[in-house]
C-alpha cells in the first residue's frame, strides 16, 4: 500500500492535479465526452482554431468524441461558433488564477474555461474506484510505458487506484486528488494530494525524476502550459512525460476546447502544450490502438525532456 507524503517536499518527489477521465464502464466512470464540434480529421496544428462557445450534443453516456463539423474562423465554409483568436488576442485561460501567460495567445477566448468552475476538490470527493479504460486500452498504455523506458523514479500526475503499468517502476509517486483512491495504488511507493488547478507548481526539487505519466486527465487541466513547464522542470534531461487519453470524460470538468475537438484534434491541443512549454524535445502524437479497434481507442502524445546542450544525443 501507498505511503501518504505530506507537508514540504525538499530533495524529494510529489504533487497533482484532478484524477479520472476518458474510457471505461460503472458506476463512477466517465461518459464518453460530448459531440465535438469541430471538423474530422482536423489538427489544431500551431494554432488552436476549432471551439464551440457552447459544447454540442449531449451529456449521455456513450457519446463519442467525434467532430461534428465545426469550422475555423478562417474558412468560408462557415460553422464557426464560438470567439476567435484575432477579436479576443490575449486568451483568458487562467482568469480565475490570476494573470494571464502571454503563451496562452492563440488559444481563443474562453478555451480553457469549465462548464463546472467549483473547486475541483469537491467533484473529486467522492471515491471512484473504477477504470476509466477497457481491458485492451490499459494493455497498450502499459505497453506505451514499456516502451518508453518508464522504470526508474516516475510521477504518476491526476492519479488514482490505479496506474497501469504492466512491471512497476522502481519508485512510483502517484499525485491525485482522492485519498481513499490513492492509498489503495498497489503500485505506488507514495502519494499526495495536489490539485494543479489551483497550484500549478510541483513540489519537487529539479531533475527528481526519470519520467512522468498522466493517463486520461490532462483535458481537465485549465493551466496546462505552467504544468507542462513543471514537469519539465523535475524531469531529468532525456526522461519522457507522456499523457495518453481515450474519447471519454467528464464533460463538465474538461476544458470547452476539448469538448469542442475531436480526437485528433485532441492530439492536437495536448502538442500544442509541449510547443508551448519548454524543456521539450521533438513531440511524438499517434494513436496506440488500431484503427478498427472495436473497443476504447488509445492515443498518446509524449515528448523528451531535452538534453543540455553540448550534451551527445
Amino acid at each position: 500500500m501507498a505511503t501518504s507524503l505530506d507537508g514540504p517536499l525538499v530533495g524529494t518527489e510529489l504533487a497533482d492535479h484532478s484524477s479520472m477521465l476518458t474510457g471505461g464502464d460503472g458506476p463512477g466512470s466517465p461518459p464518453r465526452g460530448r459531440a465535438a464540434a469541430c471538423s474530422p480529421g482536423r489538427s489544431l496544428g500551431r494554432q488552436p482554431r476549432c471551439w464551440a462557445s457552447q459544447p454540442a450534443g449531449p451529456r449521455d453516456d456513450d457519446v463519442p468524441a467525434n467532430g461534428a463539423g465545426c469550422r475555423g474562423p478562417s474558412d468560408p465554409r462557415g460553422g464557426w461558433s464560438g470567439p476567435s483568436a484575432a477579436t479576443s488576442p490575449r486568451g483568458s485561460p487562467v482568469r480565475d488564477h490570476g494573470p494571464v501567460d502571454e503563451r496562452y495567445r492563440g488559444f481563443p477566448d474562453g478555451f480553457f474555461a469549465r462548464d463546472d468552475a467549483s473547486p475541483d476538490e469537491r467533484f473529486y470527493a467522492p471515491t471512484r474506484l473504477v477504470t476509466h479504460l477497457d481491458q485492451a486500452a490499459i494493455e497498450a498504455v502499459g505497453v506505451l510505458y514499456a516502451e518508453l523506458g518508464l522504470t526508474g523514479a516516475v510521477l504518476d500526475l491526476c492519479s488514482s487506484w490505479v496506474s497501469h503499468f504492466r512491471v512497476p517502476p522502481a519508485r512510483l509517486v502517484a499525485l491525485g486528488m482522492n485519498a481513499a483512491e490513492l492509498e489503495r495504488n498497489a503500485q505506488a511507493a507514495s502519494w499526495l494530494i495536489h490539485d494543479l488547478n489551483a497550484e500549478p507548481q510541483l513540489p519537487f526539487a529539479t531533475g527528481s525524476f526519470d519520467g512522468a505519466t498522466c493517463c486520461v486527465s490532462v483535458d481537465y487541466l485549465v493551466r496546462p502550459v505552467e504544468v507542462f513547464d513543471e514537469i519539465a522542470r523535475v524531469l531529468r534531461p532525456g526522461a519522457a512525460f507522456v499523457c495518453t487519453f481515450s474519447n471519454r470524460c467528464f464533460p463538465t470538468k474538461a476544458i470547452h476546447g476539448w469538448l469542442a475537438a475531436d480526437d485528433d484534434g485532441h492530439l492536437g491541443v495536448v502538442r500544442e502544450y509541449f510547443h508551448h512549454s519548454e524543456g521539450w524535445g521533438t513531440v511524438v502524437a499517434e494513436r496506440r490502438t488500431p484503427p478498427g479497434h472495436p473497443g476504447d481507442p488509445l492515443y498518446a502524445v509524449w515528448a523528451r525532456r531535452e538534453l543540455p546542450t553540448g550534451s551527445p544525443t
